[in-house]
């Protein structure tokens, strides 16, 4: 048998009178009564099986009277399996209950009606229907008295009363009027206060208290309500059969899948007659008041049901509310043990196309994403700014000087991204790790054992073997000569901390080895002091001194040393042992990985470069006024700001982004005065936006290979322009390493740039990285937000307010549904929101000659570029001016790896509003700004999709490394004599053959040198190593060119 709905798992005697006769079609209760819940003492009958009523179904239509909306008939045998359903399901919840109970009359309609003939009636024990005039005129006014403050609602029904006093003496005798509350303690009694009104009706999930600092409600509760209401959710497999669509295309939840349906079929269940659903999970603090953010900041947790082409608000729940402050451990593993059990199938109301059902259903995460410190909290392991922990979920002692790329295996990855056969992989390289953290040789040097606090004592394999105890994969005692790097899972991490246990208890190791081993592993502090304090406790009770131990000690000693056991003491944290949620699943935040991470980072890497230059104020007079106008269009996906940064947000870091490569283009053309650190932050910003393009295009078919190139170099290009910085201005950063001063930079102080690497997996696994967008998880903060402005540090005030926020989310679903088409505002996504009307066709083109930002939209179907203009309404055809992009008499490519073309004016035409909407792209024109010479007609692109111009043709296409894009770059020719002097070195792949030609062997030939001269145009002569003689021509732009560490690699 199906699992059931209810939590205590009570059963429920079918008769009224307790006995069972086996008959399901028993009328139960009166035809007024039989809408209502019953009373707590009162026993409904035996809660049905899966085999009796899974799919049962009926369409409301058929069971409404055709002469009143008021009046139903019923169909015994049809109904009554519903009502018992919901009378069991919804018994500890008299108001869910009671509405859902009504919602059987006619689906849809009937339960909020239900709630209104009671509002107005103002008793609870009453199963009429108010007419349609009377709940519209309510539900509207319920919606608008939830939204305003309380002030607010005592000026609106103070003129209500006097709209209603002042029509009572004009109304037309035995005209019915919709019912309008007359004054305060009406709306109190009938909107919104009392339990009686509307608002006091709406149905929610009874909301308990976790403990003195949270409180949560059912997740399963959460999911009877949402599919009882309609909730137009997208399983991945529902009525029209496997979806594949968005992230229910992906291999994770595939897995998901696969996982669900040999649950179903172990239960008893059929797994070809149920529904799957995905859930994702996400928790994080957020700041109520800016005064004591630590006092006054509050911790949620939510639940998305059916995620597909991303987060959607309206799917995403608050389940859990806390104070941030305190561990939020117990609270996510309570929610963790509900959510186990959906997996093996539960059979729910759900309300659809205008029928309800009774279908059998089955839930499984899918992941978990949550930023890096959350993260770390959850999981119990060291956040990103530890040593060994820098990237997420692996464990690695971070070094400077080996884990990024050396010169040789740099330059290799350019070759590699460009496809280049003259040079191939040169194999594992013992002078780096390469930025991998697999087992390399780099890593020898990276990660040595040279501390006297590693444990060197190997212990008893033995008394490991009689204990039930293992040594993890790569930490056996004693260690070689390196520590190994590791993927962190949960399994893993509780055999260390078991064996550090172990070691401790018997004084194998002191406290001192016992705390360095367990960083190898890179688990938090808390976990290592839990470690330490059970270890004496038994050393203490039961292990004792070696010469002093009782017989059977080591029997006493397996017992507690369980997963279980250290799992009940607190040793192990509870989130490692659950089964639901893997540690990979803890997927990365692309808002806060790529863009409040790596991108405001260079923001403040390139603001350091130039002020260091004393260039920064001569940048912001420049760029400034372009930035102003791009904000003036107020585009949706371009929401900048002028520089310098102030309390930027995220879509304010997406929009500085986007025009990048356009803005650092601008600096160094006309102010950069330092030839070799500007080639080295072109290297870096046309890397970053390659990466970011990619990254954001892909799914989980990308080219992984491809995708980790392009981080790698991305990394290789911030390690090399980190040596253009003036660490001596440089203050000392927050959670610096004093190991070396080159740990100052800031590309090595957090750990979203190492991190980026798993992103590319991430993709692979769980598909498009906005899909996962956090903006569109945090919006449920923001009903949340208003709620907590004058917070309460108690339980009881954070079960009001998540009550408060259930009830508002679920009112809107229920309003929503009332007014069917919704009442609301256009789309948000319409052309004038993406794109910017100018007033007519002089403006455009006074700002062609001038130079001057230009939106435009282009056309999918003819790649066509049209720029709006005129007045009108919005539902009109629009006008707009052709623009024709012309490819000659201007370089290919200028700096920063953008194409530059001119633009014309073509002729004037017209198009439709919905094909604005639908069928073209998004962007902005960009000009080429000289500050010396006038504005030569020069352009390029940003736009919404982060596409850019190809070649000489009107198509666009997402970026990536082109060749002579790249040996532009990487080989600069306008590097002056400040080289002379730097080592430089060279690779040479070749081919040994015999005598007939045949190929016998092939391989690699290194050569080290200096150069030693500089010859002009790009020209230098090399001197190299051992051979005093040997100089030779060598002209750089001819090969591929990068600076690391004082060498040049070619």
């Amino acid at each position: 048998m199906m699992d059931t709905i209810d939590d205590d798992e009570v059963e429920f005697p079918f008769c009224p009178d307790g006995q069972d006769d086996g008959q399901h079609d028993e009328v139960v209760g009166t035809v007024d009564d039989l809408w209502l819940p019953l009373s707590d003492t009162s026993e409904f009958g035996q809660e049905v099986t899966y085999e009796d009523f899974v799919n049962d179904t009926f369409s409301s239509g058929s069971y409404y009277s055709s002469q009143s909306s008021d009046q139903t008939y019923f169909e015994w045998n049809a109904i009554l399996p519903f009502v018992r359903h919901l009378r069991s399901v919804f018994r500890h919840n008299p108001v869910a209950c009671r509405y859902f109970l009504q919602e059987i009359r006619c689906c849809g309609r009937a339960g909020i009606q239900s709630v209104v003939h009671r509002a107005t009636e103002g008793d609870l024990y009453l199963s009429d229907l108010a007419g349609t005039e009377d709940t519209t005129s309510l539900l509207l006014l319920t919606k608008i008295m939830t939204s305003l403050s309380v002030q607010d609602r005592a000026h609106l029904m103070k003129y209500l009363e006097g709209v209603v006093n002042a029509i009572i003496p004009i109304i037309i005798p035995g005209k019915k009027m919709p019912r309008i509350p007359n004054g305060p303690k009406d709306s109190w009694k009938v909107v919104i206060g009392s339990d009686t009104s509307v608002y006091g009706q709406i149905p929610h999930e009874a909301v308990k208290e976790v403990d003195r600092n949270h409180v949560s409600l059912s997740v399963n509760d959460m999911i009877n309500t949402q599919m009882a209401l309609g909730a137009d959710l997208n399983f991945i497999v529902g009525d029209n059969g496997r979806d594949r669509t968005g992230i229910n295309g992906t291999p994770e939840a595939e897995a998901a899948l696969a996982r669900m349906r040999h649950k179903i079929q172990a239960n008893g269940g059929d797994p070809d007659n149920t529904l799957y659903g995905l859930i994702a999970i996400w928790s994080d603090g957020f700041v109520v008041s800016w005064v004591k953010q630590k006092d006054n900041s509050c911790w949620t947790l939510t639940v998305t049901l059916c995620p597909t082409e991303g987060m959607n608000p309206k799917d995403t729940h608050a389940i859990a509310l806390g104070l941030s402050k305190y561990d939020h451990s117990y609270t996510v593993s309570q929610i963790m043990k509900q959510l186990e059990p959906l997996e093996n199938g539960i059979v729910r109301l759900w309300s659809s196309g205008g029928r309800l059902r009774l279908v059998n259903t089955a839930f499984a995460v899918i992941c978990y994403p949550a930023d890096k410190p959350e993260r770390g909290s959850l999981t119990s392991t060291l956040g990103h700014t530890g040593n060994t922990s820098k990237r997420g979920n692996y464990v690695g002692r971070w070094s400077t000087q080996f884990i990024p790329s050396c010169a040789r295996c740099s330059s290799n990855l350019v070759m590699r991204a460009l496809n280049n056969d003259s040079i191939i992989d040169v194999g594992t390289c013992e002078q780096c790790c390469d930025w991998s953290y697999t087992d390399r040789k780099g890593w020898e040097k990276a990660w040595p054992v040279t501390s006297d606090t590693y444990p060197s004592e190997p212990l008893d394999e033995t008394l490991m073997q009689e204990l039930g105890i293992k040594w993890p994969e790569n930490r056996k005692v004693p260690f070689e000569s390196y520590i190994k790097p590791m993927e962190q899972t949960f399994s893993w991490l509780i055999e260390g901390v078991k064996v550090a246990l172990l070691a401790l208890a018997i004084r194998i190791w002191n406290k001192g080895q016992t705390t360095a081993y367990l960083n190898s592993f890179a688990v938090s502090t808390k976990v290592i002091k839990a470690t330490v304090s059970d270890a004496d406790t038994l050393y203490k009770e039961i292990v004792g001194a070696a010469r002093h131990r009782r017989e059977g000690w080591q029997d006493n000693l397996k017992q507690l040393l369980t997963t279980t056991a250290l799992t009940s003491r607190g040793v192990i944290p509870e989130m490692w042992v659950q089964k639901l949620v893997s540690l990979s699943c803890f997927i990365e935040l692309p808002m806060h990985e790529i863009f409040l991470g790596a991108i405001q980072t260079i923001y403040e890497v390139i603001e350091e470069y130039i002020k260091s230059n004393k260039e920064w104020e001569k940048f912001l007079a420049m760029v400034n006024p372009f930035l102003t106008e791009i904000k003036l269009f107020r585009l949706s996906w371009c929401k900048l700001e002028p520089l310098p940064k102030s309390s930027w947000i995220s879509e304010n870091w997406i929009a500085y982004m986007r025009c990048l490569p356009w803005l650092v283009g601008i600096y160094i053309r006309n102010i950069g005065s330092d030839e070799v650190g500007n080639a080295a932050l072109a290297r870096l910003i046309h890397t970053l936006d390659v990466m970011v393009s990619q990254l954001m295009c892909a799914d989980q078919n990308c080219d992984e290979e491809k995708l980790t190139l392009s981080i790698k170099i991305f990394l290789n290009c911030c390690v090399e322009f980190s040596n253009h910085l003036d660490r001596k201005k440089r203050k000392r950063r927050k959670n610096q390493s004093p190991e070396s001063q080159k740990d100052a930079d800031p590309f090595y102080v957090k750990g979203n740039f190492i991190s980026l690497l798993n992103l590319v997996r991430q993709i692979k696994r769980f598909g498009k990285l906005v899909w996962y967008w956090d903006g569109n998880l945090e919006k449920g903060i923001q009903s949340l937000k208003p709620n907590l402005g004058r917070l309460r540090k108690t339980s009881k005030f954070l079960r009001t307010k998540l009550i408060g926020v259930r009830k508002d989310q679920i009112f809107g679903r229920i309003f929503d549904s009332w007014n069917s088409p919704p009442l609301q505002a256009k789309n948000s996504h319409d052309w004038f929101g993406r794109t910017y009307r100018f007033q007519n066709e002089q403006e455009i083109n006074e700002r062609l000659i001038e130079g001057q930002p230009l939106p435009f939209v282009q056309r999918k179907d003819d790649n066509r570029f049209m720029i709006p203009f005129g007045q009108g309404k919005s539902e009109d055809d629009i006008h707009f001016l052709s623009i024709s992009l012309i490819f000659n008499n201007i370089p290919r490519e200028t700096c920063v790896g953008q194409f530059y073309c001119s633009l014309a004016a073509g002729l004037v035409g017209t198009i439709k509003r919905e094909t604005l909407i639908n069928g073209v792209k998004y962007g902005v024109f960009l000009p080429n700004v000289s500050k010396d010479e006038d504005f030569d007609n020069s352009w390029t692109i940003m736009t919404e999709q982060r596409e850019v111009l190809r070649g000489d043709s009107n198509e666009l296409s997402c970026q990536c490394h082109q060749e002579d894009m790249m040996k532009s770059l990487f080989a600069p020719s306008t590097v002056s004599r400040n080289l002379i002097g730097r080592k430089i070195g060279m690779v040479f792949a070749f081919t040994e053959k015999d005598k007939d030609g045949h190929e016998i062997g092939n391989g690699f030939q290194y050569y080290n040198g200096s150069i030693s001269a500089w010859m002009g145009r790009g020209t230098f002569e090399i001197q190299w190593d051992g051979d005093s003689t040997s100089i030779e021509k060598l002209r750089l732009q001819d090969y591929g060119l990068f600076i690391e560490n004082g060498w040049i690699l070619v």
